[in-house]
């Protein structure tokens, strides 16, 4: 008698294939959230952790940004 179980189809957040990955193919789950419960989270977890980052910057770097983020070059 097999003990293998059959696993139902389910949906990826994303796949990735080959590449820095070899012969593997890794899926990557995520929970189903909404856009307003995304919104939240980039502005109470991502906004603070990036501001803290700007803040350890000098002013020439802090420049430095600005302009190439002005020149399009950091896209």
């Amino acid at each position: 008698m097999s003990t293998a179980k059959k696993v139902e189809s389910q949906e990826y957040a994303a796949t990735y294939k080959g590449g820095k990955f070899g012969k593997s193919v890794v899926h990557v789950v995520a929970p189903q959230i909404t856009k307003e419960e995304s919104l939240r989270r980039f502005r109470e977890e991502v906004m603070p952790a990036a501001w803290a980052c700007w803040d350890t910057l000098t002013t020439k770097e802090k420049l430095q940004v600005n302009a190439e983020c002005e020149a399009g070059l950091l896209e």
